[in-house]
């Protein structure tokens, strides 16, 4: 069964016109998956991978505060390059926001195909209400920390350094990746743990001759395989006075501080992408933009709708197979595509899915802005051990489309758009009748308006906000924080009167 969550919700963009989030919240955590320097609403990318990395710590800023935290909290960041020369240049702008060396959130730079015209992407983890750590191991130089915020440790990549001279040991593969797990053991005492604590390793070389000699070794320093972190091994940039660099995330025990869940990254394709493609945290797993394009090269599907929306679904699938899933672990698809026309192309791969209307979980429509020769994207929730979905209706109202208005998977609750069903009544009444109808469905899982922790209201006109605000706080129980609001401004048709998406927690 999967474990309860306490809070759940996304953050979007400032510009109400921009209509993908740019990461979300899960209980204390903070996660982003690819933000870009790009222009939330036109999709245009900054000139320059400088000016690009820019716009991406803005939105980094803007997600750790709209989360309910700041960049105290950053714990670990991993920026994307598409060359070498590049990973140096992100470094200015990097270390203007965090100019205090020992207070800076851990961070690499990979090497990893990208969109085109995209210079630099960064994910980003972080925690509500927490303040960074730098941990280090005397005598050992790291350009980039370990970090520790509330009972999260992240590291930087990790080498094989001699901890009493600072230099790598000699003796190749096997006596660096010795060297480098007796340094990770030594940090993880540094931050009060044991190796016990560790949840994910990273390994990094050049080629794949060293992932034999790395997993023998690794195999050997976690026996069990019932117990054992996970482990990914990659090929990226790795520098040439070394053989391999390591990095890890451990929880630590309870210390009274901000809680983080258990962190796995989820990578599509492990033999050519050191990007991973979303991650599990705790019992949620999220693939933030899923793109048609092949997971392993970064290569873009076959010209046309079609064939990208043959290799969009593909690599839904093969994300949600990843992570030991399938399709009855979904909780919400989300398609964006740059304009509607074409929408009705997803109903029959959807009901090949999903055959049982009653067994279909919520998805929609988002017009928004993609990354240059992309038709469409996708945003995938799925839940891990939460048994049955349970698909939530409003009474008398359904879509013309085959997708349930919501669902209730494990205790997360996820909508399609949810609508009115009606068109009577002006702005006012049309915005009582649409949140009357979040109510009921939320009553259709034994639960009430007082479960719901986002409303992402869909107009046509920013100004009609202030209805769509008024009425939610007059559903908010008295004393109880108010869902967090999005009102994002785009066009899909009719009169542009609210449209809601939610999300809640029974």
């Amino acid at each position: 069964m999967a474990e309860q969550l306490r809070q759940f919700f996304e953050v979007y963009p400032a510009d109400t016109r921009a209509t993908r989030p740019l990461g979300m919240r899960v209980n204390d955590v903070v996660y982003a998956n690819g933000l870009a320097g790009v222009d939330p609403v036109t999709g245009a990318p900054a000139a320059g991978i400088e000016a690009q990395m820019w716009v991406i710590l803005s939105h980094l800023r803007r997600l750790m505060e709209s989360a309910g935290g700041n960049l105290d909290g950053v714990v670990r960041c991993a920026a994307y390059v598409t060359n070498m020369e590049d990973r140096e240049t992100i470094y200015g702008p990097w270390e203007n926001l965090f100019p205090d060396a020992a207070d800076r959130p851990a961070l690499k730079a990979l090497i990893s195909p990208l969109p085109e015209g995209h210079l630099v992407h960064l994910d980003a983890y972080g925690l509500v209400g927490g303040k960074r750590t730098r941990i280090d191991i005397p005598n050992v130089h790291a350009r980039d920390p370990g970090v520790v915020v509330g009972n999260v440790y992240f590291t930087s990549r990790c080498h094989g350094n001699d901890q009493t001279t600072g230099e790598i040991v000699e003796g190749g593969v096997e006596a660096e990746t010795r060297q480098t797990f007796e340094n990770l053991a030594t940090l993880m005492g540094l931050a009060g743990g044991t190796v016990d604590n560790i949840v994910q390793l990273n390994m990094f070389g050049r080629d794949d001759s060293y992932k034999e000699v790395a997993r023998r070794i690794f195999e050997e320093r976690f026996p069990d395989p019932a117990t054992r972190p996970a482990l990914h091994q990659l090929v990226n940039v790795v520098s040439s006075r070394m053989s391999i660099a390591i990095e890890m995330m451990a929880l630590l025990p309870d210390n009274g501080g901000p809680s983080g869940e258990r962190f796995v990254e989820v990578y599509s394709c492990e033999e050519g992408n050191a990007k991973p493609s979303g991650a599990r945290i705790g019992d949620v797993v999220v693939a933030p933009l899923l793109a048609p394009v092949d997971p392993c090269s970064g290569a873009l599907a076959a010209a046309g709708f079609d064939g990208q929306l043959a290799a969009m679904f593909s690599q839904v699938e093969r994300f949600l197979s990843v992570n030991g899933l399938g399709l009855d672990d979904m909780a919400r698809l989300t398609h964006y595509l740059p304009e509607l026309s074409e929408r009705l192309k997803f109903n029959p791969p959807w009901i090949e899915w999903y055959p049982d209307p009653d067994d279909r979980p919520p998805h929609k429509y988002v017009p928004s802005a993609l990354p240059a020769g992309e038709l469409m994207g996708a945003n995938v929730i799925a839940m891990v051990g939460a048994g049955a979905r349970k698909c939530l209706e409003v009474p008398g109202v359904k879509h013309n489309d085959p997708m349930s208005m919501g669902a209730l998977t494990g205790n997360l609750v996820t909508s399609s758009r949810v609508v009115t069903g009606s068109r009577e009544g002006g702005l006012a009444e049309q915005t009582a009748m649409v949140f009357a109808n979040v109510d009921a469905m939320f009553r259709d899982g034994g639960g009430s308006f007082a479960n719901v922790t986002q409303v992402t209201a869909f107009v046509g006109d920013a100004a009609f906000g202030e209805d769509v605000a008024r009425e939610m706080l007059a559903l908010t129980p008295t004393g109880q924080a108010p869902p967090v609001l999005h009102i994002l401004e785009t066009n899909l048709g009719g009169n542009g009167y609210p449209r809601l998406e939610v999300l809640g927690l029974m």
